[in-house]
């Protein structure tokens, strides 16, 4: 009896306090989500916070180069379909052909303009602007601060979220006041580990101010003169500065990919927040992956990287190598079918790619190293050999490399002979699979869901009205003043002062004090021996 009376009583007790404990629910809110330019894989990352919002009945309004069916038929849901799609741009060509060069970067300044262009002129984000309707929170792209950006903290009065869809970037690091630390943090576009030698930390350094300045400066300036007159405004607004008055940010990080940085309270990681279990494969996918005894490489290159236009030569290259496997090879290949495929590849113009990274039978994740796939197959416990090409997938395949799970191989030195060795090696050394179960299970194993971690802090945005308690105060001083450059000059000349005045001081001391009084015992001195 006093057992039972006993848990009858922390029943009660537990009851209570579920009942006066206080709600940390919030009213359904208006919420502003903006990616004016991306990839489709980009928008993986943003659809499932997108989704679980407006299932919690907050009504959201989106700009995204990505039509949705769900999201653009839900009810709380009010889709607008424009921007740029990185797909459709140069990226591929210039990749297959190793063809990078100032022309590019030319590009990317002429597709930023565009895409702000063609979003202003969408008539359904005239309406909006012109409504200029009260937003409780914004999510802003990194890539999309533009008249999306300009109308969300100027127009609607949100607060803002930057949300960026890969590893941590020190563009953003900097407007809301994340430690820079370039000693030890490498930039993201480089291939270094968190461990530089002296050249690799010079690099490093130059590469993270230049592109932190060549965006604020050059890129932003450049947007906010085509703003100007798209808005017909009085002045040129300044869109780095404004950029400076952003709130909070999301990351798509996890310290196995991006490594332990300094991070302040206003920043948050949601690394693999698009991961989920596999689900059961159907129709003919489910008996090509079923049927294989030896199992299956699954090769894809991401939304980007188009393989359609890839030289015949390397396309060839890919086949024979495939040809040479005594296992199957299912390839994501956007064209449908080519010729000369052997009978153990086939080809898919969409794979399901989580629930093939799920699957038993699937051995190795060949790809480009971008940071979604790269998270889905560690989640999934696949090792991966990486063929990076450009922005962050140099670094995800280092730090791949590092942690053991995986191996790089590069575009303008592969050869059918390294390939083909790679994808043995990767096959039958057992490091690679067992360091891919570690780190998967360091993965998953999260206190609390990316997903539902990302509501949370976007709800504790909305009720506390942008959170300004948690913004960095340093992200409003100069640079001087952020590094104490003012202070350390004071203390330099102070202390040049201070040892002249001593200096002076002593001079004079000796020179009317001392000197005197040394002359006139020298006389005594001598007087006496005389």
């Amino acid at each position: 009896m006093p057992l039972r009376c006993g848990a009858f009583t922390f029943l009660w007790i537990a009851l209570g306090l579920s009942l006066s404990a206080p709600t940390q629910e919030v009213s359904a809110g208006r919420i502003f989500m903006y990616m004016n330019v991306g990839s489709k894989s980009h928008w993986f990352t943003w659809r499932p916070l997108a989704v679980a919002l407006a299932n919690k009945g907050h009504h959201l309004t989106i700009v995204s180069p990505f039509p949705d069916q769900f999201l653009g038929n839900h009810s709380h849901v009010d889709f607008i379909v424009t921007g740029h799609d990185l797909a459709h741009d140069q990226f591929s060509k210039d990749v297959f052909a190793q063809a990078f060069s100032p022309t590019q970067f030319q590009r990317i300044e002429a597709m930023l303009v565009q895409a702000q262009n063609n979003t202003f002129h969408n008539p359904r984000f005239q309406r909006l602007l012109n409504n200029q309707t009260h937003f409780d929170v914004a999510f802003i792209s990194p890539d999309s601060i533009d008249v999306g950006f300009y109308a969300a903290l100027k127009l609607f009065h949100a607060p803002i979220i930057y949300y960026h869809s890969a590893t941590r970037l020190a563009i953003v690091d900097k407007v809301v006041g994340n430690p820079i630390e370039p000693a030890f943090v490498p930039n993201t576009m480089s291939s270094f580990s968190q461990k530089m030698d002296f050249w690799q930390r010079l690099q490093n350094t130059v590469g993270v101010t230049a592109i932190t300045n060549i965006f604020g400066y050059r890129i932003l300036g450049l947007l906010s003169h085509h703003l100007r007159d798209l808005l017909h405004l009085d002045q040129t607004p300044d869109l780095w500065s404004m950029a400076h008055e952003g709130n909070f940010a999301f990351y798509n990080g996890h310290p196995l990919f991006d490594g332990v940085r300094p991070t302040n309270p206003n920043t948050q990681f949601i690394g693999g927040i698009h991961t989920r279990p596999a689900k059961p494969l159907t129709g003919l996918l489910r008996n090509w992956v079923d049927e294989s005894r030896q199992g299956v490489v699954y090769v894809s290159f991401g939304s980007v990287l188009n393989t359609s236009i890839m030289p015949e030569k390397t396309r060839d290259l890919f086949l024979r190598v495939f040809a040479q496997l005594n296992l199957r090879v299912i390839w994501k290949w956007e064209t449908g079918q080519i010729a000369n495929v052997s009978d153990n590849v086939l080809l898919c113009q969409w794979c399901p790619q989580q629930d093939l990274l799920g699957h038993r039978n699937v051995k190795l994740f060949l790809s480009h190293g971008g940071l979604l796939g790269t998270q889905e197959s560690l989640y999934h416990n696949k090792p991966m050999l990486f063929l990076p090409a450009f922005a962050d997938q140099f670094m995800n395949a280092k730090r791949a490399q590092e942690l053991g799970y995986g191996q790089t191989l590069h575009w303008e030195t592969l050869t059918e002979k390294d390939l083909l060795s790679a994808i043995e090696r990767m096959l039958k050394v057992p490091k690679y699979k067992a360091n891919a179960l570690k780190y998967g299970a360091i993965f998953r194993d999260q206190p609390i869901q990316p997903i539902d971690k990302a509501v949370y802090w976007t709800e504790f945005i909305m009720r506390h009205k942008g959170a300004p308690h948690l913004q960095v105060a340093h992200t409003h001083l100069n640079w001087f003043q952020k590094n104490l450059v003012d202070v350390y000059v004071f203390l330099v000349l102070s202390f040049i002062v201070i040892v002249s005045v001593l200096v002076k001081a002593s001079s004079y001391l000796y020179q009317y004090l001392l000197k005197p009084i040394m002359c006139s015992l020298s006389q005594m001195n001598k007087v006496k021996l005389s």
